[in-house]
């Protein structure tokens, strides 16, 4: 089993108490351009409870690096007469990596200016799509941000040099974490993370091409190391949008967006894409697009995959590019969008992971119109246009 061991810090990543080796158990579940996430079960003694402070942050050494770190959410303390809660109590600590703070922000459309000040529509880039994610992050939590939402030891890494150019484009004070990923997206399905340098107490924003180890590492029933394996094809929801821009009644703008290909094969399927306001053609036709993408065919390959003696994790890494094969001579190649780690003081560690579609496959239907229509009400609130008298 690997060496687990953890530190609790402050704001400024100085550690503020003993290092805590005597943790009950760890839950860690890393993602591909989204926050990590983690949980603690650790022993009430007073001198592991009072590192946890408002504002403290966790690090998780693994094998003597950092394996995640971010800022604690949430932590319970509990005790009873008897039970595994007896004595000094059990403290339960829910944290997660920096990107979560990174991706609380909203997208100012000038990171330097107040919400009050603003003067732009919303932001908008022109460039390389590496260089744009690292603006996003510079100025709205990084070191070019305002002081009050630059986030303590955030710095911009090295340089990779990736990604394609474009226009890159959000809505007015958009979440930042929508835009990134349809950032990433768009420059060559980049990926990005926030990495704590032990070394240096700072945190790096990275942004870099997910590797290509099809040919190295290789999951398969076969080998013991693939657990799970699903196939699903689902209909197209929309593949032709109907975008409504401005103006009332018949004199509403409107045009088509359509995805012949797909009505050809699935039959048509109409929805509305509703703009109001004073977007550009180009604009509405991106509106259109996205919402042709959202309810778009989808082919989906999920796994679970697991480690063994001959093939772990440091082999490969989140946003890595494996194989794993179907059936005996038939392979696929994707990412690992997640890994999944689960560790006890009594009985070792248990690491799994998902390599496929970033979406989640298991969310029902009524979940994704939710997410639409937030969407939508979250675009009329940030462009309503002020009353008049």
């Amino acid at each position: 089993m690997a060496d687990y061991l953890v530190l609790v810090t402050d704001r400024n990543l100085q550690v503020v108490g003993d290092p805590i080796a005597s943790w009950t158990s760890i839950d860690i579940t890393l993602k591909f351009n989204e926050a990590g996430s983690g949980i603690l079960t650790l022993p009430g003694y007073d001198w592991i409870r009072d590192q946890f402070r408002p504002g403290a942050r966790v690090v998780v050494m693994r094998d003597g690096e950092a394996l995640i770190a971010g800022p604690v959410e949430q932590a319970v303390w509990e005790r009873s007469d008897d039970g595994e809660n007896a004595g000094a109590g059990q403290l339960t600590v829910n944290f997660a990596d920096f990107l979560s703070l990174i991706v609380s922000r909203q997208t100012y459309p000038d990171g330097a200016l107040a919400p009050g000040a603003q003067v732009l529509d919303n932001w908008s880039y022109t460039g390389n799509a590496e260089l744009a994610l690292r603006e996003l992050v510079y100025k709205n939590s990084g070191p070019g941000a305002l002081v009050e939402r630059a986030i303590p030891q955030l710095t911009l890494g090295t340089l990779a040099g990736i990604g394609s150019s474009g226009t890159f484009t959000s809505d007015r004070m958009e979440p930042i974490g929508d835009v990134m990923r349809r950032v990433a997206v768009a420059g060559g399905n980049l990926g990005f993370q926030a990495r704590l340098d032990p070394t240096t107490n700072l945190v790096y924003f990275e942004v870099y091409q997910s590797p290509d180890l099809s040919q190295e590492v290789v999951f398969g029933f076969g080998y013991g190391s693939l657990k799970y394996i699903s196939f699903e094809q689902t209909a197209p929801t929309a593949n032709a949008a109907i975008v409504g821009g401005q103006g009332d009644g018949a004199d509403r703008l409107l045009l088509e967006r359509d995805n012949y290909g797909s009505a050809q094969a699935w039959d048509r399927r109409e929805i509305l894409v509703s703009r109001p306001g004073n977007d550009p053609t180009a604009d509405l036709q991106a509106a259109g697009d996205e919402a042709l993408a959202d309810g778009a065919e989808t082919v989906r390959v999920t796994t679970t995959v697991a480690d063994t003696p001959f093939l772990g994790y440091g082999d490969y890494h989140i946003g890595s590019k494996v194989s794993v094969e179907t059936w005996p001579g038939s392979m696929i190649s994707d990412i690992v969008v997640t890994v999944h780690f689960q560790v006890y003081a009594t009985s070792g560690e248990y690491v799994s992971a998902t390599v496929g579609s970033q979406a989640a496959s298991s969310d029902p239907k009524w979940v994704h119109r939710i997410r639409t229509l937030d969407k939508r009400i979250a675009y009329l609130e940030r462009n309503v246009l002020p009353a008049t008298t």
